[in-house]
């Protein structure tokens, strides 16, 4: 359980506060959705190979609940107390952005976790 818990949930948030903190470094926006590179959606899809991958109950509900709110909680977190300026009148825009681009890691994570059980069990 403690395994599922690590891989599901803190690798995740881990990733997803990593995306944010070196945005500025990668494409000199300090909100990673803002530049025209696909840095944010191939960072996000990539969190989703990753715990694919690693995941070891592969179509378990709870573990998709846990990389999602992982993911979620991660940069929205960052988005809160972090930022080098105050929150906005267009912070829960850019909450309910992170909500929906939160979908694509675990959509990625299900569909890696289906092939990967399909590989495996045949």
């Amino acid at each position: 359980m403690k395994k599922d818990f690590l891989i599901n949930f803190m690798l995740p948030f881990i990733f997803g506060f990593i995306i944010w903190f070196i945005s500025p470094e990668m494409i000199g926006k300090i909100e990673p959705w803002d530049s025209g590179s696909l840095y944010y959606l191939s960072s996000l899809i990539l969190i989703g190979v990753i715990t694919g991958v690693l995941n070891t109950k592969y179509l378990s509900l709870a573990c998709f609940l846990l990389l999602y709110l992982g993911v979620a909680l991660s940069q929205i977190i960052y988005l809160t107390y972090f930022l080098p300026y105050p929150p906005s009148q267009y912070f829960g825009v850019g909450v309910i952005f992170i909500c929906f681009y939160s979908f694509i890691p675990l959509g990625c994570s299900i569909l890696v976790s289906y092939i990967k059980s399909k590989m495996i069990g045949k």
